[in-house]
């Protein structure tokens, strides 16, 4: 099993078949060639594995690490048997190594100084064996290699048939090599040989591999086995998304096998055949290279060789197209394999193109170099069934290791025309469907209809165009029909009415137009009239027929209507008001002989009749008269015939009043007819009167008389019913041409609703104020339309009443009332309540809000009130507790300003009195309070200062006097109050005084000026009014000069200091100091006055 030679690689192989010699023999481009080979071949043996692993692993095999590849290493560390591997990835189960001894074996050695330093070591014996067990995937398309390396002792100048043997079940041996590892003791070695299988196809399961010892015995120091699938050497690196889909083929070429003449695919689903033909320097297939990355049955072409595949298939129809993609796994150095191989595609007739240029992904790495994978795509049209594709070498030779070629025919199927009818009325069909392929994302990407499915399509013949885009790039165009045909008849929408035109006399005739509209689902191309619109139809009853027409040639049913000529020419005084709403209109023209007859010409929601009863005499009824030209039907009624129509009349309201306009035409013959008729009109119970006097005009004269009209005007109350009108025949008899009878139902005048409004702001009435408007005064229904006052005029505050006054059709008055009422909703704005009181020395102060308290006397009270109205004097009324009083009203000056007086006396309860003022304008009012404190407790008596005589002149003399008051008791004295005020006197000692606003607990009240001492006495009361007279035995004494309330010397030295002045101690007030002033204070020298 074991091949000699330290190189066992290609070299080897190459040396072996002859061919590196031929090599040399050629011409020095195939000598470079084969230089490069051998380069290659060389560095395999350090290349394969990409990695350098412990002890024995000196040949890692390259397909290690490859996905879902296994690996195990048994070091046989222990005794273990079956033993498991020391290391190992494997997820497919637990791989085992199961030892069977053979004869003289020593079993396991952990160490032997024969065996150097490596430690635990099989020694099987002669023939012994060890098989492994290593757990696979299940059964795969592709193969399996299993890469082993066996470290065992070869004795010194032991030969190579003396190591052990290796065989995998069911295997293929691929390759061998030996490679010594390290020496041993005593001339052994340790070498490591390498072995490659494959088992073609996969079993799938476990791998057994046994091992055999020679017959002199074999020593196993370690085991590598590592194992792996192959599918196509993987080099389908661009499978595309089409594959396995309808209408694909596809062959991958691995040339895992030497055959070269219709080599079928590893893979694939079609029987195609590729043959190998070599070009110059060819060395043709090579099974397995580790040195060029692992890659197992390639071909080498040599210049110009050639890989030509031929992938059957059926033909496709004259618009289908096939790709077919091409990928060829090559091998590239730089040096010698620098051009990539070329491929071409030949498909019958087809014409081929390239879809793009080569699209090349780096695959494996081999030494020197690089596999790479080539894609190109070719697309045949039409597609003609079988292809051939053809890889040729360049000048310098190819190595190919793969081919796959995918192929898928593509025809998508066009939809079937479509033959539809148009939807009920549209000229067209909607929503028009039909299916496209679904776009796959590969072998459809997009599918397009232009106009798209759904769309609408006319009638007539429309294309559509398809088109299918494919992952490649490529597109196919169809088309298809869509054929909508119009089978709906046209529709008269509107047939004209039923005309009845008023002859004129000119043409004795009438012409009439009308208009007959139709419609269709497509185009009305014609109407077709019996009776051009805009002839001259003559008296009496003509029909039209009218025929529609479409662009399909349909014709419509037949629409038909009357045109009725009629001599109206009695309706010569008509109402301006006919055909407003609540209005009927009948013209009876008698154009027939029925004594039942319907009015020709009306508008009444109702059904109008009339009877015809002959009176003495009558003839009944003429067509036409020559000596009455141009005038057909009228009744001769005789003497008291009668013609009664029966009109029915709209409703109003309750209130509504009507009125009916009768117009007569007769003929009056002088002799013959002198008379006009008689014209009545009843409605029910209904008050009915007549209006104004009848009215006549002449229509024509005529060989027989003079053709007349007469107006007659009644008004009903209330309206509604159906109203009876009479023509009877006169005495001599009567020619009734037409009647022509009016009704007009009239509300009563509408008024607006009341109105209430505001007063303006700070007005005493409202500016323009309105309401809506006036009915439109037409000259018809409405002659005139007044209201007074006018709407925008200025109202005061209270009510107005407006009369509108409304001038009707019949030039009746009929009037309304509303009122417009104005309300003062702006109460009287009242200032703060002022309130004084002039009170004892002073003067005039301020007593409202408490701000002083008022004390018996006058209080003088004064509001201003404002407000756009009229006011009334307000109300000021003054409440304590249950006590009331009114003030009294002084005046209002200015206006606005109102003056009010209030008298506290001695008999007014004291404490807070509220004051509220009331103010009314007649529709609001608004008060205003303050408060006023009321204390009536004072103290009135005479002051005597002793030795005062005063000047005797005016001005009077005046002396400051400070009054306290006290609460004096027993045990205590509480100051109540002091009052300074200034006492005058013309001449005598006495001052008269008046104190206010006493505290009501005062028992004693004191006195004392500058110059006096303080004299203090109790104070009598008699209700509130107390009394206290500082006189005779009590005045107050002189010579308190500097104001101690103890006469002393201090007193004496300023009297003396201000001898014959007047500015201190001027003690008789007669203008200066002398010996009096003096002796008033020796008199009283060394005396103290009173504590207050």
């Amino acid at each position: 099993m074991w091949a000699r030679g330290p190189v066992l690689g290609w070299p080897a192989r190459a040396a072996r078949k002859g061919k590196l010699k031929v090599r040399f023999n050629v011409h020095s481009g195939l000598m470079k060639q084969s230089i490069g080979r051998f380069l290659v071949a060389l560095a395999g043996l350090t290349l394969c594995g990409g990695e350098v692993a412990r002890a024995g692993d000196i040949l890692p095999p390259c397909g290690r690490g490859l996905p879902g590849s296994t690996y195990q290493l048994w070091n046989f560390s222990n005794n273990a048997n079956p033993a498991s591997p020391d290391a190992v990835t494997n997820t497919n189960g637990a791989p085992t190594a199961q030892v069977v001894l053979g004869t003289g074996a020593e079993s396991w050695i952990n160490s032997n100084f024969l065996f150097g330093t490596n430690q635990g070591i099989w020694d099987l014996g002669r023939f012994g064996t060890m098989t492994l067990s290593i757990p696979g995937v299940p059964a795969s398309s592709g193969w399996k290699y299993v890469a082993l390396q066996v470290q065992q002792v070869l004795g010194g100048g032991t030969p190579v048939t003396g190591l052990a043997s290796v065989f995998v079940s069911g295997a293929t041996l691929v390759s061998s090599q030996l490679a010594t590892n390290n020496p041993g003791n005593f001339g052994a070695n340790w070498v490591v040989g390498q072995t490659l299988w494959r088992l073609d196809p996969d079993p799938g399961g476990p791998a057994t591999v046994v091992i055999t010892a020679t017959t002199n015995g074999s020593a196993i120091d370690q085991v590598i086995a590592d194992a792996w699938v192959a599918n196509g050497d993987n080099g389908d690196q661009f499978q595309p998304c089409w594959r396995g889909g309808a209408g694909t083929t596809y062959q991958n070429w691995s040339f895992h096998t030497s055959v070269g003449t219709a080599v079928p695919p590893e893979q694939g689903n079609n029987p195609a055949t590729a043959t190998i033909n070599l070009g110059l320097g060819g060395l043709g297939w090579y099974d397995f290279e580790p040195g060029v990355g692992c890659k197992q049955g390639f071909w080498d072409l040599g210049n110009g060789g050639a890989i030509q595949a031929t992938v059957p298939g059926a033909a496709g129809t004259p618009t289908s197209y096939k790709y077919v993609q091409v990928q060829v796994v090559r091998y590239a150095d730089g040096f010698v394999f620098a051009t990539p191989p070329s491929v071409a595609v030949t498909a019958g007739t087809g014409t081929i193109t390239q879809m793009g240029g080569i699209t090349s992904l780096p695959w494996t790495t081999g030494a020197n170099g690089q596999w790479y994978v080539d894609k190109t795509v070719w697309r045949v049209t039409p597609d003609t069934g079988p292809v051939t594709v053809t890889v040729t070498a360049p000048a310098f030779g190819a190595w190919v290791d793969q081919l796959v070629v995918d192929t898928i025919s593509l025809d998508p199927v066009c939809p079937s025309n479509q033959v539809l009818y148009a939807d009920s009325g549209i000229c067209g069909k909607t929503n028009v469907t039909w299916t496209l392929p679904a776009p796959d994302g590969c072998v459809i990407t997009n599918a397009t209809s232009t106009p798209p499915s759904g769309s609408t399509f006319p009638v007539g013949v429309s294309i559509v165009t398809n088109r299918f885009f494919d992952s490649l790039g490529g597109q196919q165009v169809c088309t298809f029909t869509v054929t909508v045909t119009d089978n709906q008849l046209p529709v008269i929408t509107t047939c004209p009415p039923d005309l009845v035109l008023t002859n004129n006399p000119l043409i004795c005739g009438a012409v009439a137009t009308f208009a007959a509209f139709a419609e269709d689902n497509c185009t009305v191309t014609n109407l077709a009239y019996s009776h051009a619109s805009g002839s001259t139809f003559p008296l009496g009853l003509t029909t039209v027929n009218v025929v529609a027409t479409d662009a399909a040639g349909n014709n419509s049913a037949t629409c038909s209507f009357t045109v009725r000529v009629v001599d109206a020419s009695g309706d010569a005084l008509a109402p301006c008001w006919r055909g407003s709403p609540l209005t009927t209109f009948q013209q009876w023209v008698f154009s027939t002989s029925d004594d039942t007859p319907a009015p020709e010409l009306v508008s009444n929601a109702g059904t109008p009749s009339a009877t015809v009863t002959l009176g003495s005499g009558g003839l009944g009824w003429y067509d036409q008269e020559s000596g009455l030209p141009c005038r057909q039907g009228f009744w001769d009624l005789g003497a008291g015939g009668t013609i009664v129509g029966a009109v029915p009349t709209p409703a109003g309201s309750a209130a509504a009043s009507q009125y009916v306009r009768v117009q007569v035409v007769y003929l009056t013959g002088g002799l013959v007819f002198p008379n006009p008729p008689q014209v009545s009109v009843v409605l029910g119970t209904n008050a009915v009167t007549a209006v104004g006097t009848p009215e006549t005009s002449v229509l024509s004269v005529v060989n027989a008389g003079t053709w007349m009209v007469q107006k007659t005007v009644w008004k009903v109350v209330p309206a509604g019913g159906t109203a009876t009108v009479t023509v009877t025949g006169a005495a001599g008899g009567a020619f009734i041409d037409q009647v022509v009878v009016d009704t007009l139902v009239v509300e009563p005048v509408a008024c607006p609703d009341n109105l209430v409004a505001n007063a303006d702001s700070g007005l005493c009435d409202k500016t323009n104020v309105t309401w809506a408007a006036l009915p439109t005064v037409d000259g018809c229904l409405i002659k005139s339309a007044t209201d007074s006052p006018a709407s925008g005029s200025t109202f005061p505050v209270g009510v107005t009443t407006v009369t509108r006054t409304i001038v009707d059709a019949e030039n009746q008055t009929n009037t309304c009332t509303f009122t417009v009422t104005i309300l003062d909703v702006e109460p009287p704005v009242i200032s703060p309540v002022a309130a004084t009181q002039a009170q004892p020395y002073l003067g005039t102060v301020n007593v409202a809000g408490c701000a002083n308290p008022a004390v018996q006397g006058v209080v003088n009270l004064t509001v201003t009130v404002t407000d756009p109205c009229a006011v009334a004097v307000p109300v000021l009324a003054l409440t304590n507790g249950s006590n009331g009083e009114l003030a009294s009203f002084v005046n209002q000056a200015p206006a606005g300003t109102y003056h009010y007086t209030w008298t506290v006396s001695d008999t007014t309860a004291p404490g807070t009195w509220n004051v509220t003022v009331t103010a009314t304008d007649g529709a609001n009012a608004s008060t205003a309070t303050t408060t006023v404190c009321v204390n009536t407790t004072q103290i009135a008596g005479q002051v005597e200062l002793q030795g005062f005589l005063g000047t005797g002149t005016v001005p009077p003399h005046s002396r400051a006097v400070t009054f306290v008051a006290t609460e004096t008791t027993p045990s205590i004295t509480n100051i109540l109050k002091s009052w300074t005020v200034p006492l005058t006197n013309t001449s005598g000692a006495v001052f008269n005084y008046t104190l206010t606003d006493v505290p009501p607990d005062t028992t004693h009240l004191s006195a004392k000026t500058a110059w006096n001492l303080r004299r203090k006495l109790p104070v009598s009361f008699t209700g509130p009014n107390g009394t206290a007279n500082f006189t005779g035995a009590a005045l107050l004494k002189g010579g308190d000069l500097d104001g101690s309330n103890l006469i002393d010397a201090v007193d004496n030295g300023l009297l003396r200091d201000n001898y014959d002045t007047a500015n201190v101690a001027d003690l008789d007030g007669n203008g200066v100091v002398n010996a009096v002033d003096n002796g008033i204070l020796r008199d009283n020298y060394g005396q103290t006055g009173d504590s207050p």
